[in-house]
């Protein structure tokens, strides 16, 4: 390089084709502190958005089997009603008697399963949750077939899917 005066001007921080060097530019590789702890904080901040509506997609999954449970246990008291002309009153009484599967026991790891009432016209099944502080309810079913109840942390409530 040669200034107005052609005379020649030596290169900025050396180097064979006497390349300058910008002050934004880096002489090794890797990231910066700053850029690190920002990208771990937007991450943050996305994890921290998401955990919950995990939770809550895990509760429902978890509402929905309980309701399945029920319906079995609904189908094996209508089987046990027609061999008996009346309910089972206990989750017992229909697996002993052959109608309902014996991995439905009356414990899961988060419902409990029992038959509340039951006579020759009608019958409750219940499930209840349990092993959690944080979500609270139970779903019941009775002879017409229809799940109800609801599963609630807080605000958030949780109801089963219907059946179809």
């Amino acid at each position: 390089m040669v200034d107005e005066h052609h005379r020649p001007v030596p290169a900025v921080g050396g180097g064979a084709h006497g390349a300058r060097r910008t002050p934004n530019h880096r002489s090794a590789g890797g990231w910066s502190l700053v850029e690190v702890t920002v990208t771990s904080i937007i991450i943050a901040i996305l994890a921290a958005a998401a955990v919950p509506r995990f939770d809550c997609a895990f509760e429902q999954s978890r509402a929905d089997l309980a309701a399945t449970t029920l319906r079995a246990v609904w189908t094996a008291q209508r089987l046990y009603w027609l061999r008996n002309r009346q309910y089972a009153t206990s989750i017992g009484d229909l697996q002993n008697s052959g109608v309902l599967d014996q991995s439905i026991g009356s414990e899961s790891p988060y419902y409990t399963y029992e038959i509340t009432a039951a006579d020759s016209t009608s019958f409750e099944a219940q499930a209840v949750r349990v092993n959690t502080t944080r979500w609270l309810g139970n779903l019941a079913i009775t002879e017409a077939g229809t799940v109800s109840g609801e599963i609630q942390n807080g605000g958030t409530v949780i109801q089963p899917a219907p059946y179809g």
